[in-house]
């Protein structure tokens, strides 16, 4: 049979006994090898003894791999190759066709029967720094930002998605870092703040750091409206229609240091607010406080 085609062949019967002989190209001479030396790795075997499969640039088996499965630990390389192009090492595609069925494209499943807390189901690094990872919780983490439609972008060093509580508390949280601490955390709960920062709004319908109203912690169970060297004041409505008709007590501080606290109101709130002080107390309380004096109120003194 030294002329007959392979493709005159008969066919193997499968699946292969790995004792099977194939011939080989070695040092510029034909010899045969078993399938099972070349499937299973072994000694001069491509990828050495724990390789299963290693193929080259050329698709063949052996040499400057760009494609190897280590059988021992079950890891799968692909690529490591110089580019000058565009050349995705990974590029897959699927068509879905059944509009009953719930497909999953990409899956990867894991039994933690033991691992470090800190483990990754995915890091995506660049020159060695991770860009994006999820840690076996859930927990997304962005070295830089997130952007989503379009053009819009949430800045700062470090965006993450922490679940089940690792990072803020004991039920899920979103939270957002600053030089590795926990600056705001969300939950179904409410909004924490770290003790040093301010919720604020923008004097503008866009958001931006520059606020032109800003609520801060003083200290614990002191809320502080303050910005700076700006004069601030606070409002509390009876009732309000718009811009125009409304009643209102106002609370105002003026940088000379003139406290104001007044009724106010406009439109259909505009007559009628009046400043009611009650529970003043029914002796003296001492220098500039009202004080009830047999139902005469009297500045005490």
């Amino acid at each position: 049979m030294a002329d007959t085609k392979i493709s005159s062949l008969p066919a193997a019967t499968t699946p292969l006994a790995g004792t099977e002989l194939v011939p080989i190209v070695q040092g510029g001479a034909t010899k045969a090898v078993q399938v099972s030396s070349i499937s299973s790795g072994g000694s001069g075997s491509p990828g050495g003894s724990t390789t299963q499969v290693q193929f080259n640039d050329a698709g063949a088996f052996g040499g400057d791999a760009g494609l190897a499965f280590d059988k021992t630990t079950g890891k799968l390389t692909v690529g490591g190759k110089t580019v000058t192009a565009s050349a995705p090492v990974l590029d897959l595609s699927q068509s879905w066709n059944a509009s009953g069925v719930t497909f999953t494209g990409i899956k990867l499943y894991v039994t933690d029967t033991a691992s470090a807390a800190g483990s990754l189901l995915l890091d995506l690094d660049v020159g060695g720094v991770s860009k994006f990872s999820v840690d076996k919780l859930g927990g997304v983490t962005m070295n830089s930002h997130l952007q989503m439609l379009g053009s819009s972008k949430i800045y700062g060093p470090s965006f993450s998605v922490n679940v089940g509580g690792t990072t803020a508390g004991s039920s899920s949280w979103i939270t957002l870092t600053s030089s590795s601490v926990v600056r705001v955390a969300i939950n179904s709960a409410g909004v924490a703040v770290g003790n040093d920062r301010s919720i604020g709004w923008s004097s503008a319908a866009a958001a931006s750091t520059a606020t032109g109203l800003s609520l801060s912690r003083d200290a614990d169970n002191i809320l502080a409206q303050r910005n700076g060297v700006a004069a601030q004041t606070s409002r509390i409505y009876g009732t309000y229609t718009d811009a125009s008709n409304y009643r209102r007590i106002n609370l105002s501080m003026s940088i000379e240091g003139v406290a104001e606290l007044k009724p106010e109101g406009a439109g259909t709130g505009a007559t009628g607010n009046v400043l009611h002080i009650s529970g003043l107390p029914t002796s003296n309380p001492g220098p500039g406080i009202l004080w009830n004096n047999g139902g005469v109120v009297n500045v005490g003194t």
